[in-house]
């Protein structure tokens, strides 16, 4: 879905439109001011780059390695680490 950087209600209606179709964004590439509007209008949690390697939460990636314990399907590896650090996040946001 296109969203115009545009003010008004179109762009409000789009952003309410997001909020009802999805239960969190996450605005990689927009600029800052659209994504300040998404979050302000859309009544979800919005993200910005969340999935991007330098996101400030990729720096928990070490630390999930650090347990020399690992529980049974637990995820292994730095992109199944990634994934669950992602997925952690985004069920919090639901609860």
């Amino acid at each position: 879905m296109a969203v115009q950087a545009g003010d008004g209600p179109q762009a409000h209606d789009a952003a309410r439109l997001l909020g009802r179709f999805y239960d969190a964004l996450d605005c990689e590439g927009l600029p800052a001011d659209l994504v300040h509007r998404l979050r302000r209008n859309c009544g979800v949690p919005v993200y910005e780059g969340l999935g991007r390697r330098d996101h400030p939460l990729a720096q928990l990636l070490p630390h999930l390695d650090a347990d020399p314990i690992q529980a049974p399907g637990a995820p292994a590896g730095d992109v199944d680490g990634h994934r669950f650090l992602l997925q952690a996040l985004l069920v919090h946001t639901l609860l």
